[in-house]
């Protein structure tokens, strides 16, 4: 979706939030590191977030992988189950869209090279991501009338909710989550902030001193994140980068003035992946493109970009030889350097998205 649109989506969401929590608010505290790192990072700008989110048990989702489309049980070898030594790619098809974000039903699973395609799940689901061993995938999965953060077997069994956030936390979306190079806990998005808890949902607390973020990713050696920050002043959304242990922050681009999303790190650390909305006209063009980690100044660099097509939530294959993402409404890979396109899942009638790669590990 266009980064206004985005941007517009949060600021309701602040409001309502602000409605719903007045007069109830806890005293700020300062946001929490990892647990290699000191407690006292601060942010360059905004204010202090709630040193919590409300919780109560978390609830159950009804996630049963039910009869699989046609498609998926008619693709060729289906569950082989051959471990690729590639990795394993997850991918879910658009079910319905709200303002603030598309929800997949079902989510599949495939192997890089096309075979083993299956069913994982049958629930309301967005955002998957594989824990850093493939053993595991945390998402957002709606429960009753709200999002939760729930985690899961890497086959889609064991599906278990670790969050018990209320409606009022978040109207609309809470989700995009991402694991701890050690998987002992999770960042993820709520209510246009940032927020970590351990892996079983205990010890949630803020991520930094919040703007309008969202899209936490850690960086391979889980010293950083990247994320999404929603700049009003400029009306565009644009990746930025947090130090861990310090607290300091810097946008990725020194200065952007374009739409840019879905943000993600290069398994050597040395670059970060996204896709364009705009370009530097305003104009809607959904490209991919990478920058160096430690050269803000640096002049992006097109990895896929072709006017006939949109591209979409890149992602790096577990070994960096590959990039993952969405080509039109399809699941397509190519080679990093942007050569060897090819289109792995490909649909009539149905919009795939939200893409994962983990490495390998055995499945069904």
């Amino acid at each position: 979706m266009l980064a206004s649109r985005w941007l517009a989506a949060l600021l309701t969401t602040i409001i309502v939030v602000a409605a719903a929590c007045s007069g109830t608010g806890t005293s700020s505290s300062a946001p929490s590191a990892p647990p290699s790192a000191p407690a006292t990072a601060t942010a360059t700008s905004g204010q202090p977030t709630s040193s919590s989110l409300p919780s109560s048990s978390p609830p159950t989702a009804s996630c049963a992988a039910d009869t699989p489309p046609s498609w998926v049980r008619n693709a060729s070898n289906p569950n082989d189950g051959l471990v690729d030594p590639r990795g394993r790619i997850v991918f879910g098809q658009i079910h319905r869209e709200t303002e603030l974000g598309q929800i997949l039903q079902p989510l599949f699973a495939i192997d890089p090279d096309g075979s083993d395609l299956v069913q994982l799940l049958d629930c309301e689901v967005a955002r998957p991501r594989f824990s850093r061993d493939g053993s595991e995938l945390a998402f957002a999965v709606i429960v009753g009338d709200g999002w939760q953060i729930a985690t899961s077997a890497a086959d889609g069994s064991n599906v278990n909710v670790v969050t018990a956030l209320p409606r009022g936390t978040d109207p609309d979306k809470t989700g995009q989550p991402d694991w701890s190079p050690d998987g002992s806990w999770i960042a993820f998005a709520a209510s246009a902030k940032l927020w970590r808890m351990d892996a079983d949902g205990s010890n949630v607390e803020p991520l930094g001193v919040s703007v309008f973020d969202a899209e936490p990713r850690f960086s391979p050696d889980g010293t950083s994140i990247v994320f999404l920050r929603g700049d009003f002043a400029k009306g565009v959304s644009e990746p930025w980068i947090r130090s861990l242990a310090t607290g300091v922050e810097r946008p990725l681009l020194a200065d952007n003035h374009r739409e840019l999303e879905h943000a993600d790190w290069s398994p050597d650390g040395r670059w970060i992946i996204y896709n364009t909305l705009t370009d530097a006209t305003g104009a809607h063009v959904e490209q991919i493109e990478r920058m160096p980690v430690d050269d803000p100044t640096a002049i992006p660099e097109v990895v896929y970009g072709r006017a006939d097509d949109f591209a979409f939530k890149p992602a790096y294959s577990p070994d960096g030889a590959s990039i993952l993402f969405g080509c039109h409404e399809s699941v397509c890979l190519m080679d990093a350097d942007g050569s060897n396109v090819s289109v792995l899942v490909s649909v009539p009638d149905a919009h795939l998205n939200h893409f994962a790669w983990g490495v390998s590990t055995a499945h069904p």
